[in-house]
């Protein structure tokens, strides 16, 4: 998740040491896995039900990686690996790490601290007054997960694999307002609206053209659950009530899905280590079956997406560079839904770029210091990482999310923060 530079030098052997056909096998395998995937997926997306979960939105949340503008399918390793490209396993330098994280991610200032304090205990009315009253007429995002991983390498047979559990569960708190403008808690109500998805993956990544091509598969289970609740001020101000921040769910039911990537190593320019990379997240789509709390049966549907991406990854001494860019989503599978209606993303939403620059390697492969920047749909990102000889790290980004539609931007601008403890074999 931390770890930096690609090692551009596994297996990086000169085509002349190959024979003529096994060069044009090399050559061609990449080429023909892009073009079958892009493929699969344009078909796809073009049949998805009107009903569509985005859990991209869930499953790419590394902090590194929000710093870099979310660009890091064609740079993915390690751990992060199970997330953004399963091709990445093959690539780390030791031979086993294990490593457990929590993030939060919120909207800029203490909502979570705030919300916690009123969601749990006994607040008293004057407290939970003061809460709706300070957050009056605007709406509040934030995010928690957790990932515990571990992956290893078989450096002398070529491959590496890993698993790890995501559970990440993002909410959004509503404060409405009767008249806008006008606090009153006679009138005024509390939406809430809350989802978790908890992501089991496990991938293997192998070597292949000498270690020009990596390539990769992740095999997951798959559950989600939503709710949405709307409660009036006048009833969560009675005494002895609090909020209920994870209301009574839409639980669906648990699926096993697929992703699959490529990363190809480009033999022009090899001082900057170009490389390209596609990327297949949840091959062939697939439905979610699901009964809410009021019995009614809800079915939703997770549409198969394949990213594209670049990246150069100069190093200057002591310092390291890595440059990404990568687009998402290329047959436009995601939906964002409006009142029953599915809405086209813009397509600056599908873009994203990233620098990186590190400092001094750690025995684990990491960077004692690195600062990041990019571009995240068009806006900018940035953040910076410390790693205490490879075992703790703790990451800060900052960035903004748009999850509506095209011309009509849903803005979520973050601070998120992550702890990292691992070990390195």
């Amino acid at each position: 998740m931390a770890l930096t530079n690609l090692p551009y030098r596994e297996g990086c052997r000169p085509l002349a040491r190959h024979s003529g056909p096994r060069r044009c096998r090399s050559r061609w395998l990449g080429w023909l896995l892009a073009a079958g995937l892009f493929l699969s997926g344009a078909s796809a997306g073009l049949a998805a039900p009107v009903r569509i979960v985005d859990l991209n939105a869930y499953q790419l949340q590394d902090l590194r990686a929000l710093s870099m503008g979310n660009a890091f399918g064609p740079v993915a390793r390690g751990e992060a690996a199970l997330q953004y490209n399963p091709a990445g396993l093959a690539t780390y330098d030791f031979d086993l790490k294990a490593d457990a994280s929590a993030t939060f991610m919120e909207e800029k200032g203490n909502f979570i601290n705030d919300t916690m304090k009123v969601s749990s205990g006994s607040p008293s009315v004057s407290e939970l007054n003061s809460y709706f009253q300070k957050y009056s007429g605007s709406t509040q995002t934030f995010m928690l997960q957790t990932f515990p991983s571990a992956v290893a390498n078989v450096g002398e047979a070529g491959f590496g694999f890993g698993g790890g559990h995501l559970d990440a569960r993002r909410l959004s708190l509503s404060f409405t307002q009767a008249s806008p403008g006008v606090y009153n808690p006679l009138t005024d109500s509390l939406t809430v609206a809350s989802e978790r998805a908890e992501l089991g993956l496990g991938g293997v990544a192998f070597k292949l053209a000498g270690g020009k091509a990596l390539i990769g598969v992740t095999s997951k289970t798959v559950r989600y659950s939503e709710a949405n609740s709307n409660t009036p001020y006048t009833v969560l101000l009675q005494p002895g009530a609090k909020i209920d921040i994870f209301p009574t769910a839409t639980e669906y039911n648990q699926v096993a899905a697929f992703d699959a990537g490529l990363i190809y190593r480009v033999e022009w320019l090899p001082e900057l280590k170009p490389q390209w990379s596609l990327t297949a997240f949840n091959i062939g789509g697939y439905k979610l079956k699901g009964t809410t709390p009021a019995g009614l049966a809800q079915t939703a549907y997770v549409p198969d997406t394949y990213n594209f991406g670049l990246s150069l990854q100069p190093e200057f001494g002591f310092a390291h560079v890595l440059i990404a860019g990568e687009v998402e989503d290329l047959a436009d599978s995601v939906k964002v839904q409006v009142n029953g209606v599915n809405k086209s993303r813009d397509e600056s939403q599908r873009l994203h770029s990233g620098v990186e620059v590190g400092f001094f390697k750690t025995p684990t492969g990491n960077n004692w210091f690195n600062i990041r920047g990019g571009s995240n749909q068009g806006y900018l990102t940035y953040g910076a990482e410390v790693n205490l000889g490879g075992f703790l790290r703790a990451v800060y980004s900052y960035g903004t999310e748009n999850t509506g539609y095209k011309g009509h931007p849903q803005i979520f601008k973050f601070e998120a923060y992550q702890v990292a403890l691992g070990v390195a074999w």
